[in-house]
């Protein structure tokens, strides 16, 4: 899958749950425009099924989400608020409001993300960890400076672990492909691999003469990273199931 593509699923998914929200509201002025990245409270420490269900289509045991304060957000706040004759809430000019899931509506702000977490985890103790709405801990894409050794002998299992963290930590943001994309420039500059053979990858995305010329040359490692790479998003990924 293409980053082109999973940004837009991204997309989908975070419209899908504020026409959820409008659609389930009791006013048309509750809190339906998401921002784009936000954070999550979640009851488990890593990716599951329950939680990719949750961002697609249905709620789990969610309490609570971390937005963005901006001039745009306080207004729209405070809008929902006065329809429902309550006070104003106060607001830092930037920082961080706490919403909770069951009604949509600000319960604490903060002006660290640090302390935004930790009234989370205080108030609520099943929270594990806090998590972006994309998938992942942190926001951006992977550089891939801590791949496995190459030099040495790596098994599947280890790439697989490896790949698997990338996802953890990065979500949609961490495409496969780009990390074949980098192991081919590694091959360029450690291996002397032909540039034709990376400009086929570029052009078509094929990696079948790359992985001729890995085993001609005996790269083992590589060629175990090739073999996982090509099948990740669709037999081990858990994100893209």
């Amino acid at each position: 899958m293409s980053k082109n593509k999973k940004l837009k699923q991204k997309q989908a998914i975070l419209q899908n749950n504020r026409n959820k929200q409008v659609k389930e509201s009791n006013t048309n002025l509750s809190f339906n425009l998401v921002p784009i990245e936000f954070l999550i409270a979640f009851p488990n420490l890593k990716i599951s099924k329950d939680e990719i269900d949750f961002l697609s289509e249905t709620n789990i045991n969610i309490p609570a989400y971390i937005y963005p304060i901006n001039e745009k957000t306080i207004h729209e706040q405070n809008l929902v608020l006065k329809s429902k004759d309550l006070e104003p809430f106060q607001y830092y000019k930037t920082g961080w409001m706490v919403i909770s899931a069951e009604n949509m509506q600000p319960i604490g702000t903060f002006d660290k993300l640090e302390l935004a977490k930790d009234f989370i985890y205080s108030t609520y103790p099943n929270i594990k960890q806090i998590r972006y709405n994309s998938l992942g801990l942190k926001s951006g894409y992977p550089n891939f400076h801590d791949i496995p050794n190459l030099n040495s002998t790596i098994d599947k299992e280890q790439w697989i672990e490896y790949c698997l963290h990338l996802e953890e930590q990065h979500g949609f943001l961490f495409d496969p492909q780009d990390l074949i994309e980098y192991l081919i420039k590694k091959l360029i500059k450690e291996h002397d691999i032909p540039t034709c053979l990376y400009n086929s990858f570029y052009n078509n995305l094929d990696i079948s003469p790359i992985i001729d010329f890995i085993k001609e040359k005996r790269l083992i490692s590589y060629l175990t990273a090739f073999e996982i790479l090509s099948s990740f998003e669709y037999e081990i990924s858990k994100i893209n199931k």
